[in-house]
C-alpha cells in the first residue's frame, strides 16, 4: 500500500473520532438572567469575545469585597436577534428601583452600549475598559478592512478547528475559533452612533502597550464624548488602581454634561506601526506575493499606513523570498535533484535550460522572469543549482522586485480607495467585496505579466482554446450528466452492479482493473492478431528488466523502437516509445507497476468499437476512430517551443507538449521535416481524433467480428489496432490488436472536433444504456454480476496500485 494512502487513511480515520469526541464532550451550559441582589451595588461584566482571560479573574477577585460581580456572555452581539431577546430576559424583570452598573471588556463594549441604550432606566453607568468604539480605530483601521480580516481569521481557525484531529485540546487555547467567531460577529458599525447619544456617565480605561488597543483609540472616544472620564493603567497585572477609581466613580454623583465633542468620522484613523507594519507585510509575501502587495496597497489606501510603507514592506518580503529560493538551489546542488521535494522545484530538463538560458541571456532573465507567472520558482531554483554568480543575481533580483512591487502596491493604493468607499457604503459584508476584487486583481495582474510576451500570449489562448473545446474538458466536467443517467439505469434495472456482467472474461468486466497482459493473452488464446509481448514484473531490478527486453527482442527478432507502458492504466498514461535501451532503463527505474513491452507496429492506426448480444451469432462495429498523431513542421528558423505554440493544434496541448519536450524546445527542424509529438494514439497525450465512420466497410465488420466471436466472456469494448494502411483497414487486413479495453472504454469518434458536447453527451448515455441490456442478456445466460463487496475491493486494491497478478 503507498504511503500517501496510508496515510490519508490514517489521517482522515482519526479526524472522524476527533469530530466525533468533541461531538460527545460536554456542553457549555446555557447562560442564564443574573440573580440581583437589591440593596447591593451590582456590576455586570461583559467580556466579549475572552470569556475567560487573566484580567477578568482579576477583576472578579479584586472586586469581591465591594461590589456584587456579574460575568456574563451575552448570547450574539451588538442588535443581533439572539442579543436583544438575552437583554430582555435579563432587564425586563428588573425591580424598576434597581440600577447596575455595565463594564464592556475589549468587545464586550459593543454589548454594554447595546444593553444601555436600549433599557436606560435600568443601567447607571457605562465602563469600557480597553474597548474600542469606533471601527475607524479597530484593528487596520477600515470598517471593510477590518471586517474582511475577521472573517479570514475565523474561516482560518474553522478549517484548522475542523480539519485537524486534535481531540478538543485545541478548545483550551483562548485563541479559538470560538474567539475569532465572536470576534467576527462583533460589529462596530453602530457603536460610534450609541456612544455618542449614550444618557448615562461613561468612564473610559485601557492599559498601555495594550495589543488591539492603543492610547489613540482611548483619546479619540474622549474626544468624541467630553464628559466621560478616562484614563491610561501602565500595568494590567495591577488593578488595584482600576477598580479604586471604578468604585469612585460608580458611587460619586456624576454630571454627564453637554460639551460638545468631536464627531469620530471627523477624527483621523487608527495608524499602524510602521515598522510592525511592513514587517508584517514582508512576512506575508512568503504566503502569497500578490495578496500581500494588494493587501498594502488597500492598507494605504485607507490611511492606516503610507504607501511608502506599504511599498517598502512588500518589496523587502518579496526580494528575501526570492533570494531565498536561489539560495536553496545553490545550496541544494544537482546532487540533490533525484529527491521528489527538489524535483517539484526543476526537473534536471529545467535546471539545464535555465543554464542556456543564463548564458545568452544572464541577469536579464531575473527581471523578465519576475512578470511570468509560474516560471519565478523554478528559475531561481535553477539559477542556485547551476551557480549563477551570486552578487550579480542578487542586483538582479534587487532590480525586479523594485520595478514589480510599486507597481502592483501602486495599482492597489489608486484603485482600493474607490473600492474601499464603495464597500464601507455596503455595510457589514462589505468584506466579500474586498475578496472579489482581490481575487480579481490577482487574476488580471498575472494575465497582465503573461500578455507582455508572445509566449505567454499562447499559453493564454491555449488555456482559452482548452475551456472552449469540450474535447479538452477535464472528466468530472464531461462524465456529470452521464452519471446522473448511469444512476437512473440502476434503479431501472434494479442493480448497481449489472455493468460488471458485460464482459465475464475481464476482471469486473474491465470497470476498475483491467490488467492489459491478461486481457491479450485471452485474446491470443483465441487466435486474435495482436502484437506480441511480453510481461516484466514489478520486483525485477532495472538491470534484470533490460536483460529481458533484450531477450524479447532477440527471440522476437525486433529492433527498436519498443513500447512500454504499465500493465494497469488507462487514458494512455505511462506509455511510452523507447528508442533505445538507456531510455528503457530510464522508464523502468520510474515505473512503480508490471510493465508490458510490445513490438512498434507501424503504420495508422485505429480505435474500433464492438458489441455482441449473447443471442445473437453476429457482432456489431457501432463505430471507428480515426486516430491522427500530432505532429509540426519546421521552417528551419523557428524552434520546436514555437513551431508548438504557432500550430492550431498543438497549442491546445502546448503544457503537455512543452513538459514532455523540454530537452528539444530550443531545436530548429530543418524546412519541410515532420517533427512528431504524439507518438501514442491517446487523446490525452495529443492525439488527433475523427469520427470514422466512412471507414467501416462490410469486409472489415466481417474481420472484426470473425476474430472477436470466438473470445469467450467478450461482448462489449474498443479495440486500438494498427494497419499498414487506410486500404488495409478497410479491406480488413493486417490487422494487429495493440489493446481491448472493456466497460469504461469510450465510443473515441465523440471527440472529432466537428461533434458538439451534445452528441458527446448522447454517444456516452447510448453506450451505457447498451451495457445495461448487453449485462441483462448475460445474466439471462448464467453470467452473475459481480457483488458489491468484490468491486469495492478491488477498487481499493487499484486505489493502492496492487498488481492485478495479485488478486485474480
Amino acid at each position: 500500500m503507498s504511503r500517501k494512502l496510508i496515510f490519508a487513511g490514517a489521517y482522515g480515520l482519526a479526524l472522524v473520532l476527533s469530530l466525533l469526541w468533541q461531538g460527545l464532550g460536554e456542553k457549555d451550559a446555557d447562560p442564564s438572567a443574573p440573580e440581583l441582589e437589591e440593596g447591593k451595588r451590582t456590576v455586570v461584566i461583559f467580556p466579549g469575545a475572552r470569556q475567560a482571560s487573566p484580567l477578568l479573574e482579576s477583576l472578579r477577585a479584586t472586586f469581591a469585597d465591594s461590589v456584587e460581580v456579574q460575568i456574563l456572555v451575552r448570547e450574539g452581539f451588538a442588535d443581533s436577534e439572539a442579543a436583544l431577546a438575552w437583554d430582555r430576559s435579563v432587564f425586563e424583570n428588573l425591580d424598576t428601583g434597581l440600577r447596575i452598573d455595565l463594564l464592556g471588556l475589549g468587545y464586550g463594549g459593543v454589548d454594554a452600549l447595546q444593553a444601555a441604550s436600549n433599557y436606560p432606566t435600568s443601567v447607571a453607568s457605562v465602563t469600557l475598559l480597553s474597548s474600542v468604539v469606533s471601527p475607524r480605530q479597530e484593528l487596520l483601521g477600515s470598517a471593510p478592512l477590518n471586517a474582511a480580516l475577521k472573517a479570514f481569521q475565523f474561516a482560518a481557525l474553522w478549517l484548522v478547528d475542523k480539519g485537524v484531529p486534535h481531540f478538543g485540546l485545541l478548545d483550551r487555547f483562548w485563541y479559538g475559533v470560538d474567539y475569532a467567531g465572536r470576534v467576527y460577529r462583533a460589529d462596530l458599525t453602530d457603536s460610534e452612533a450609541l456612544f455618542e447619544e449614550l444618557a448615562q456617565p461613561v468612564f473610559l480605561a485601557g492599559f498601555e502597550g495594550e495589543l488591539g488597543f492603543s492610547m489613540h483609540a482611548l483619546r479619540s472616544a474622549e474626544a468624541a464624548r467630553p464628559s466621560a472620564s478616562a484614563r491610561l493603567y501602565p500595568d494590567r497585572g495591577d488593578v488595584s488602581d482600576l477598580v479604586r477609581d471604578l468604585v469612585d466613580f460608580w458611587e460619586r454623583p456624576v454630571s454627564v454634561g453637554t460639551a460638545a465633542g468631536v464627531a469620530f468620522e471627523d477624527q483621523p484613523g487608527n495608524r499602524l506601526d510602521p515598522f510592525w507594519a511592513g514587517g508584517l507585510l514582508a512576512v506575508a509575501t512568503f504566503a502569497s506575493e500578490d495578496l500581500a502587495c494588494i493587501g498594502g496597497g488597500l492598507l494605504a489606501a485607507s490611511g492606516s499606513i503610507s504607501l511608502t510603507v506599504a511599498i517598502l514592506g512588500c518589496l523587502l518580503g518579496i526580494f528575501i523570498g526570492d533570494l531565498g529560493i536561489y539560495l536553496l538551489g545553490r545550496a541544494a546542488g544537482k546532487g540533490t535533484l533525484d529527491l521528489p521535494v527538489f524535483r517539484r522545484l526543476a526537473s534536471p530538463r529545467k535546471i539545464e535550460r535555465v543554464a542556456r538560458w543564463f548564458a545568452r541571456k544572464g541577469v536579464t532573465l531575473v527581471v523578465l522572469t519576475r512578470f511570468l507567472p509560474g516560471s519565478r520558482v523554478p528559475t531561481y531554483f535553477a539559477a542556485g543549482v547551476v551557480g549563477v554568480g551570486f552578487w550579480s543575481f542578487t542586483f538582479a533580483l534587487l532590480v525586479a522586485a523594485t520595478i514589480w512591487t510599486p507597481i502592483l502596491v501602486g495599482l492597489s493604493y489608486f484603485l482600493g480607495e474607490q473600492f474601499l468607499r464603495l464597500f464601507e457604503g455596503i455595510g457589514s459584508f462589505g468584506w466579500l467585496g474586498i475578496f472579489f476584487v482581490a481575487a480579481l486583481f490577482v487574476v488580471v495582474t498575472r494575465s497582465l505579466g503573461q500578455l507582455m510576451t508572445w509566449r505567454g500570449r499562447r499559453l493564454m489562448y491555449s488555456k482559452f482554446q482548452r475551456a472552449i473545446r469540450w474535447e479538452f474538458w477535464p472528466m468530472w466536467a464531461l462524465y456529470l450528466p452521464v452519471l446522473f443517467y448511469i444512476l437512473w439505469l440502476m434503479l431501472r434495472y434494479r442493480s448497481s452492479t449489472l455493468p460488471s456482467a458485460v464482459n465475464p472474461c475481464m476482471p469486473v468486466s474491465g470497470l476498475v482493473y483491467e490488467s492489459k497482459s491478461r486481457i491479450l493473452s485471452h485474446l491470443k488464446g483465441h487466435g486474435v492478431p495482436i502484437g506480441r509481448f511480453t510481461m516484466l514484473e514489478l520486483e525485477l531490478d532495472p538491470e534484470e528488466k533490460a536483460r529481458r527486453l533484450r531477450d524479447f527482442m532477440s527471440a522476437e527478432e525486433l529492433d527498436f523502437p519498443i513500447a512500454l507502458k504499465p500493465d494497469v492504466g488507462e487514458r494512455g498514461q505511462g506509455v511510452k516509445i523507447v528508442d533505445s535501451m538507456d531510455a528503457a532503463r530510464d522508464f523502468f527505474a520510474k515505473n512503480e507497476g508490471d510493465t508490458i513491452v510490445q513490438e512498434y507496429l507501424p503504420g495508422v492506426e485505429y480505435g474500433v468499437f464492438y458489441h455482441r448480444f449473447a443471442d445473437e451469432e453476429r457482432g456489431v462495429v457501432s463505430s471507428v476512430t480515426d486516430k491522427r498523431m500530432t505532429f509540426v513542421v519546421g521552417d528551419g528558423r523557428s524552434n520546436l517551443e514555437r513551431l508548438i505554440l504557432e500550430d492550431p493544434r498543438a497549442v491546445c496541448m502546448a503544457r503537455f507538449f512543452l513538459e514532455e519536450y523540454e530537452d528539444r524546445l530550443e531545436e530548429v527542424p530543418a524546412a519541410g521535416e515532420r517533427v512528431w509529438l504524439a507518438s501514442v494514439g491517446t487523446h490525452c497525450r495529443g492525439a488527433l481524433f475523427l469520427d470514422g465512420e466512412d471507414l467501416i466497410t462490410e469486409e472489415l465488420r466481417d474481420a472484426i467480428d470473425g476474430f472477436s466471436r470466438p473470445i469467450e466472456g467478450f461482448h462489449f469494448g474498443r479495440y486500438d489496432v494498427r494497419v499498414p494502411s487506410e486500404e488495409a483497414f478497410k479491406r480488413g487486413e493486417g490487422l494487429r490488436v495493440i489493446e481491448l479495453n472493456g466497460l469504461t472504454s469510450e465510443p473515441t469518434s465523440m471527440y472529432d472536433p466537428k461533434h458538439s458536447i451534445w452528441f458527446a453527451w448522447g454517444c456516452l448515455m447510448r453506450q451505457w444504456r447498451l451495457i445495461f441490456e448487453l449485462a441483462k442478456k448475460n445474466r439471462l445466460a448464467g453470467h452473475e454480476p459481480v457483488s458489491l463487496k468484490k468491486v469495492s475491493r478491488l477498487a481499493w486494491a487499484y486505489l493502492r496500485g496492487s498488481p492485478s497478478r495479485d488478486l485474480f
